[in-house]
């Protein structure tokens, strides 16, 4: 069985998820409390961050790296830690230009 709640941490601008065991819900909230960060479903990532708030309300944020994560915090922001959620973002590289078959010029010259 899958636990729903896994520790995190941000280390040279890298989240690391300790996905060898998980912790459960109170765990969790003791760990945002104490400013550290955990990582979860979206869902529950809300849900943890509603209740950090006292029901007040949440604050999402976007991933603020390559490789890192969306995620909530409190309402406030007063506690400092992340709520981490889905997969790692990895933009697009800017002016990327994916080929297409039917242009001859994506296509090095060839036929």
């Amino acid at each position: 069985m899958s636990a729903d709640y896994y520790r995190a941490q941000i280390k040279s601008k890298e989240v690391i998820i300790d996905r060898g065991r998980g912790i459960d819900k109170a765990e969790a909230m003791q760990r945002l409390k104490g400013g550290k960060d955990v990582y979860t479903t979206k869902s529950k990532a809300n849900t943890l961050a509603n209740a950090l708030s006292q029901g007040q309300g949440t604050w999402k944020d976007n991933a603020h790296v390559i490789g890192g994560y969306q995620h909530y915090h409190d309402v406030t922001h007063k506690l400092r830690s992340h709520i981490f959620y889905g997969d790692p973002h990895f933009p697009e590289a800017a002016g990327a230009r994916k080929p297409d078959p039917e242009d001859k010029d994506s296509n090095n010259g060839g036929p």
